[in-house]
């Protein structure tokens, strides 16, 4: 037995192709009817492909699949994937929750023999949220923020003697209000 491959069967060299031999073959005919003291007969194997899934791990879109990979050989790299507010490293796990020993190294690491599922890592990114008033105490920005946060608001709202405090909105960047932000807005929801 050999790890990753099928035996599938013995064969004899004629001189310009491989012919198999089977259990019902004489000697002389193996020996192709000359009168030899020995022959040899070489082994042949037949490799076990497998399939690869790339699974985007709940973001993204998972990348195609590669169908009948061969034992042993290097697998291709699929490439970074992309998802508005996460971050995928480029870097595939053999487990979905991507512990550091799970890491497929592409330069490395081979086909095994059976299919194999790789998983992308995420990490949420975080953002900065600013707060701008014309009147009272500004707040201080916000930070850490992750794209599907809610509660931006800060609390307590400003306040000024003789002003009244209509909200916050979200502004371009010639200051023209946009779209009032409520507490239950995400940054999802401002990007």
């Amino acid at each position: 037995t050999r790890t990753g491959y099928d035996f599938i069967g013995w064969y004899m060299s004629t001189g310009t192709e491989l012919v198999k031999v089977d259990d019902t073959m004489t000697y002389s005919q193996i020996a192709l009817g000359r009168d030899r003291e020995s022959v040899t007969l070489w082994g042949q194997w037949e490799r076990h492909k497998h399939n690869v899934t790339f699974d985007a791990n709940g973001h993204g879109t998972d990348p195609k699949p590669i169908v009948d990979q061969p034992y042993g050989d290097p697998i291709k790299n699929p490439g970074t994937l992309t998802e508005l507010g996460w971050t995928h490293d480029g870097n595939w796990y053999t487990s979905s929750t991507c512990e550091p020993d799970t890491q497929w190294n592409f330069a490395t690491d081979t086909m095994p023999d059976k299919d194999l599922t790789l998983y992308a890592k995420w990490t949420q990114n975080k953002y900065t949220v600013n707060y701008i008033t014309k009147h009272g105490d500004t707040p201080q920005p916000k930070t850490d923020v992750t794209w599907d946060q809610d509660h931006l608001l800060p609390s307590p709202e400003p306040s000024e003697p003789g002003w009244i405090f209509e909200g916050w909105y979200l502004s371009d960047e010639k200051g023209t209000l946009e779209i009032k932000v409520e507490d239950d807005t995400t940054y999802g929801d401002l990007a």
